[in-house]
């Protein structure tokens, strides 16, 4: 779990992660040199439960590295990422390492995901159909969709999904777009699915809290438009480069990739030039 300045939701967090029907974990915790209570909440909650362990950052070093620190410190076989301000239903863990045991060949298991706002009540719920496992799946065909931007359904919350530790070690880690956390999971998970396979399962596990005070949230509030366009054209330059530089996978497999990857692109465009200006048309005219 990194953290920053979360003592309004970390207990409610770390609650839901102590109460889960999967025991045998150990929840690393590393906050990014606070300036409010975090650090004394975590380690009352340390001095209670033995398989808490807290590190203190001497300075923030940013959330990529804090992200990255927690990985490194992990030792268990399956790897997940915490935030301080979600939450999960009881049987998440126990659900998603079942998954992985009985699916040698998934990397990346996510669950669906429920929003709530900042009082705790049910926004919405989005289903990961898309990445959905079955017998049917064919993996080269779902992973087209880690390729388009913005990601269609949702398929970004499978970053906070259930890993293998040994395959998420090896892995370039999450890094910012032109200083720009927003997005940061598209890059991420895109390397991931050239390099292993990614599913969801069909069961609501993961509580995802959207408030005001999110990294998220506060960072949208400064970007202007321009931002948004330059952010969009830098993941797409992006992801060109992992497809082309990608050796792990064959000629036409990158073929299918780019071809998914200007497909995208198009209906961003269409979008953008035709579908909004009609709307506005009509809604005048309304």
């Amino acid at each position: 779990m990194p953290v920053y300045n979360g003592e309004k939701y970390i207990r409610k967090a770390l609650d839901s992660l102590l109460a889960q029907t999967f025991t045998d974990f150990e929840l690393i915790i590393s906050d990014n040199a606070s300036t409010d209570n975090t650090y004394s909440i975590c380690q009352e909650y340390a001095q209670k439960d033995s398989r808490i362990k807290v590190f203190r950052q001497a300075e923030n070093r940013g959330a990529e590295k804090n992200f990255a620190y927690v990985l490194y410190k992990a030792k268990g076989e399956y790897f997940m990422w915490a935030a301080y301000d979600d939450k999960c239903e009881l049987d998440c863990i126990e659900k998603l390492v079942c998954f992985l045991e009985s699916n040698p060949s998934i990397m990346l298991c996510t669950p669906d995901v429920r929003w709530i706002d900042n009082n705790g009540e049910t926004i919405r719920v989005s289903h990961l159909k898309g990445i959905y496992h079955s017998s049917e799946s064919n993996w080269k065909q779902v992973r087209k969709q880690f390729f388009e931007y913005p990601l269609s359904n949702e398929i970004f919350f499978a970053v906070y999904g259930l890993y293998r530790t040994d395959f998420l070690k090896k892995q370039e880690g999450m890094s910012p777009t032109k200083g720009i956390m927003t997005a940061i999971e598209n890059l991420f998970l895109a390397r991931l699915a050239i390099r292993g396979q990614i599913a969801a399962i069909p069961h609501v596990l993961k509580i995802y809290r959207t408030h005001e005070d999110s990294t998220y949230v506060r960072e949208c509030q400064t970007l202007r438009k321009l931002d948004y366009i330059l952010l969009g054209l830098n993941i797409r330059k992006e992801l060109l480069r992992i497809i082309i530089g990608s050796s792990d996978i064959t000629f036409s497999e990158k073929f299918s990739l780019l071809r998914t990857w200007i497909l995208s692109i198009l209906r961003a465009m269409a979008r953008r030039l035709i579908l909004k200006p009609l709307l506005m048309v009509i809604k005048k005219r309304l």
